[in-house]
Parts: structure tokens; C-alpha cells; sequence
């Protein structure tokens, strides 16, 4: 017989796409948290304008910039949403390469979830 010359070693690549999607996950919940920081710099800004007297000089308004809590909200649900469907991804094609490559697959969803759950609670703790 024929040894079977099919893909050799699926776990890395099932393991490397894991990991790409969780990281894109943690990249948008940081996203959410660059966004306030953003929104709360434009919101103390102030903004030079020419005075109703011309002789006066210019007068210091402020920027008008209200801080909103939506868009971090948003990269935050988004994040975590995205991370979660990372874990779901991996367990379904680890299901499929379970039997010939054997892993602690739990211990991979395990991790997955504790760095969502700290990367959430991290980027909560800054932003709000």
C-alpha cells in the first residue's frame, strides 16, 4: 500500500489562522480604546478665531467636540464578537483534524477566552 500523500501537519495552519484571527480581535478592542483617547484630546481642544473687534486679536474657543461613548462601544462589541468567532472557527477545524494531530484544544479556546475577557475588561477600565 500507498502511503497517503494528502496535506502533512494541518494543525499549524489551523493553529496560525487561530491565533491571526484573535489578534485581529485584540487589534480592534484596542482600537476602541485609541478612539476615546482620540475623542477626549479633540474634546479639550481649543480653537483660534478672529474676535468681533479686529484690533483685539483672535479669541480662544472651545472646539465644540463632545465625548462619546459609541464608537469605542462599537470596536469593543466588534472585538469581542470576532474573537469569539476565532474560537468557533478553530474548534470547528480542529474537529476535523482531531483524530491524526491531538492537541489540548481546550486549553487553546481556554487562552483565547481569558485574553478577550482581559483585553475587554482592560480596554473598558481605560476608556470609560
Amino acid at each position: 500500500m500507498e502511503k497517503y500523500r494528502g496535506p502533512e501537519k494541518q494543525y499549524p495552519k489551523v493553529e496560525k489562522k487561530y491565533l491571526i484571527r484573535l489578534l485581529i480581535g485584540l487589534i480592534i478592542i484596542t482600537g476602541g480604546v485609541l478612539s476615546v483617547n482620540v475623542n477626549v484630546a479633540l474634546s479639550r481642544s481649543t480653537v483660534m478665531v478672529p474676535g468681533a473687534d479686529p484690533g483685539a486679536g483672535p479669541e480662544e474657543i472651545s472646539s465644540g467636540i463632545e465625548i462619546s461613548t459609541v464608537l469605542p462601544t462599537l470596536f469593543f462589541i466588534t472585538g469581542s464578537f470576532v474573537n469569539v468567532w476565532a474560537i468557533y472557527r478553530y474548534r470547528d477545524d480542529y474537529a476535523e483534524i482531531k483524530e491524526t494531530e491531538p492537541r489540548p484544544e481546550m486549553l487553546f479556546v481556554l487562552a483565547g477566552l481569558v485574553a478577550t475577557i482581559i483585553a475587554f475588561a482592560i480596554g473598558f477600565y481605560i476608556a470609560f
